[in-house]
């Protein structure tokens, strides 16, 4: 005899999935429904058909035997219920209420039949506890007398459906009503613990004993994914899910998200990380599925629901907070939930009146169960505000509480204006000039430049763009570059007269190259016994590591550290190209390009990296791209490179006297090349280099980009997620490049998904404290 299911709801779960399911493992299903269309259509036919879709599939199954009952039609429902073998409800969280009385009805008959299998009925409905809820529902419409019955006899199973199933346009169901267009996926997990009996072998339903853990991966990975997809993407202008997956702006955020989600799943639930990493693959795999039609619209529908303390944002967050990470992905996509403002929702329109009544703080305490003074608060108040100023992703900006970019602004810059004073013997008109613009930066909106310099109207342009912007409020790239120009003016660098090209910042950096030279000589003897891989190895690292002598950040330059001790920070290192790189380079190439940083330590190992290139017949010839004018503190001009090449040749050390006779002769033959040009001291990032040097650019086979502001400059300076590959990022760079860059900055690509929230957790500074480093190489040109 065949075994009978009695499904509860006839719509997207029920008969796109649970039919399906229940028809294969050998059972008749019953459906029962208030559609009397497709009621009708079903008893009539005994059979329907699901289009099984996904970008490499298009097939048709028959789902067969099937009847229809009305819903209405109590007593052939309860009398189905009565003799079922299994059952299942899908009719959504509202229309319980109505299925409770038939299901005890069932019961009730099923006692008084004597029929005493068990029963059990999965409850598929998007509620927590909801088979508890159901199964109290039931309780009050059954008598007190059968209460022992249905405790014996009756499991009510939670489970979580991940089946994902378009709803039907109004053209396909007139042309058959029966039809459901769904995924292959097949699985079905179900609470062990609350089923009654032995499981019966169902095609995909799978008994778990720890169904919390699928709970919380059914809401924390499957629903998270498709809000960060559907607010991100509405942000993005997408219209279908599956174009936001494929954005590639989106897709680094959302990987992020999960791995936060997952993680604090990890720590709640005690499961295999790898059983969350198979199902995220799956999983992004099928949000791929063009064939759904998955709509941005229908993903995001009901922010207030969806911004619950408990629901698919807030609750992942709150778990990856519980695991003593931060939820810095997750935080962007509430504050996206936040600005959904589609009209076609009424839900989110009435989540923006609410926001525009009562402001983002209360409307968070009240929707999201989130009070104001959490640290979360902060994180979704800072990115809501970031998200509603600016484009995708936003910049740095230096109004940002707490972040490196206000530091540098509030305290650092003053703090510079006091050194140069303190370094230099400046006449009482530049004091009082420098005084004047330390009370600009800390009271008054940016004010333009007036001196005469052929550079002021196109940084009076830019300013002017900003509206009246104050230094405490704007784009930290365009402040920090604006700073040092307002400094060039105030201390007359531009004008004719003894302050005519007199770097403010010269004490300093003389100070610094002398210093370089000093542990080069002492290193000198760990470079000459090793062998021409490791020493090439040891310069590159070594010029990598010299960039933390930044004089622009005091607290970084105290923790710079002589180069060649490569071996012991290699662990520093996020990205590490240096094999790529080392077998580019020791083919032999014609050009290797420096887009160089600092003086100091920095420079001098970047010299003597260009001169085992040279010497060693790596490169024909090296190009060092240098700043014309003095620009954050320590970045080197043409001069500075003279002048510590000068002071090699001065030196007490044979070895560096040698090595600067090698740079005059490599100099003299064309070899190496000191080039300037107003872009590398100007307020405009890489992707608006000049044509000039984007043609000059092209021509090497490898450009050296050097440290954080080249870095930052690469990147627009903007919140790229921190998983975004660099690759796609710098697709307008003209050559192949290599970074090598210590973070002391609040950007950074190219990590795995979570990484970044696992090196928050070992250091909360890890961006900006100059401990770590990348060497990364991206080959544009493959």
């Amino acid at each position: 005899m065949t075994p009978t299911s009695v499904v509860f709801g006839a719509g997207n779960v029920g008969r796109g999935f649970l039919g399906q399911l229940l028809s294969e493992s050998g059972y008749e299903v019953v459906f029962a429904d208030v559609d009397a269309e497709l009621i009708a259509a079903m008893a009539a036919r005994g059979r329907y058909t699901i289009r099984l879709v996904d970008n490499d599939l298009h097939e048709e199954v028959i789902v067969a035997p099937v009847r229809g009952l009305l819903a209405t039609d109590t007593e052939a429902v309860a009398e189905a219920v009565a003799a079922a073998n299994i059952a299942a409800t899908a009719v959504g969280v509202r229309a319980l209420p109505f299925v409770a009385p038939v299901v005890a009805a069932g019961i009730a008959r099923r006692a008084a039949a004597g029929n005493d299998s068990p029963l059990n009925i999965i409850i598929c409905e998007n509620l927590k506890d909801a088979a508890a809820t159901f199964r109290g529902m039931v309780l009050d419409h059954l008598p007190a007398g059968l209460h022992g019955f249905m405790d014996t006899h009756i499991g009510f199973v939670d489970t979580v459906i991940g089946r994902m199933v378009p709803p039907l346009s109004p053209e396909q169901r007139a042309v058959d009503p029966t039809l459901i267009i769904v995924e292959p996926y097949k699985e079905l997990p179900v609470d062990r613990v609350a089923w009654i009996g032995p499981v019966p072998p169902i095609v995909g339903l799978e008994a778990c004993d720890n169904f919390p853990a699928y709970t919380a991966r059914k809401l924390y990975i499957h629903n998270c994914g498709h809000a960060v997809l559907a607010y991100m993407g509405y942000r993005r202008g997408h219209e279908f899910g599956w174009q936001a997956l494929e954005d590639p702006t989106i897709r680094p955020l959302f990987e992020d998200a999960l791995a936060e989600s997952k993680a604090g799943i990890v720590a709640a639930h005690g499961v295999d990380p790898a059983w969350l990493d198979a199902h995220i693959a799956d999983l992004t795999r099928r949000f791929a599925n063009r064939a759904l039609g998955d709509t941005v619209l229908r993903l995001g529908r009901d922010p207030l629901r969806k911004l619950g303390a408990t629901d698919r944002l807030v609750g992942a967050a709150r778990l990856v907070e519980r695991a003593a990470l931060q939820p810095e992905a997750l935080s962007w996509a509430i504050a996206a939930a936040l600005g959904f403002d589609d009209a076609r929702d009424p839900l989110a329109l009435a989540l923006q009146e609410r926001l525009a009544t009562d402001g983002i703080d209360a409307t968070l305490q009240a929707i999201s169960g989130i009070a104001p003074q959490e640290s979360l608060a902060e994180l979704v108040r800072i990115r809501y505000r970031l998200l509603r100023e600016n484009d995708w992703p936003p910049p740095l900006m230096t109004w940002e509480p707490g972040s490196f970019a206000r530091g540098t602004i509030v305290e650092r810059k003053p703090q510079l204006i006091a050194q140069v004073i303190a370094d230099n013997d400046y006449p009482a008109d530049v004091l009082a000039a420098l005084e004047r613009f330390r009370d600009e930066i800390a009271t008054r909106p940016m004010q333009p430049l007036t001196e005469d310099a052929p550079d002021r109207d196109d940084w009076n342009r830019a300013l002017a763009s900003l509206d009246g912007a104050s230094w405490q409020a704007t784009r930290w790239y365009f402040a920090e570059t604006f700073f040092y120009r307002k400094l060039l003016e105030a201390t007359g660098y531009f004008q004719p007269g003894p302050l005519h090209h007199l770097d403010p910042f010269a004490p300093q950096k003389r100070q610094q190259e002398t210093t370089g030279l000093v542990q080069l000589a002492a290193g000198w003897g760990q470079l000459a016994s090793l062998p021409a891989g490791e020493r090439f190895e040891a310069l590159l690292h070594s010029s990598l590591w010299g960039n933390r002598a930044d004089l622009s950040n005091l607290t970084i330059t105290q923790q710079a550290q002589s180069g060649l001790a490569t071996r012991g920070e290699r662990h520093l290192l996020l990205i590490d190209d240096t094999a790529p790189v080392h077998d580019l380079l020791a083919k032999g190439v014609t050009r290797v390009d420096f887009i160089c940083d600092n003086v100091g330590l920095d420079s001098t190992f970047d010299l003597v990296l260009a001169d085992f290139l040279l010497s060693q017949g790596w490169a024909k010839q090296v190009v060092f791209h240098l700043k014309d004018r003095p620009f954050f503190v320590s970045d080197a001009m043409v001069e500075d490179f003279e002048a510590v090449i000068g002071q090699m040749a001065r030196h007490t050390d044979e070895n560096l006297r040698a090595l600067a006779g090698r740079l005059h002769d490599a100099q003299a033959a064309g070899a190496l090349l000191l080039h300037s040009d107003p872009f590398w001291a100007s307020f405009r990032m890489f992707y608006e280099l000049p044509e000039n040097l984007a043609a000059d650019l092209a021509a090497p086979d490898l450009v050296v980009a050097k440290g954080d502001v080249n870095y930052r400059r690469l990147l627009g300076d903007k919140h790229w997620p921190h998983a975004t590959r660099l690759e796609e990022v710098t697709a307008y760079f003209p050559t192949p490049f290599v970074t090598l860059r210590t973070l002391k900055g609040e950007i950074m690509v190219g990590l795995a998904p979570g990484q970044a929230a696992r090196l928050r957790s070992e250091d909360p500074d890890w961006l900006i404290d100059g401990k770590r480093g990348v060497l990364q190489l991206v080959k544009q040109t493959e």
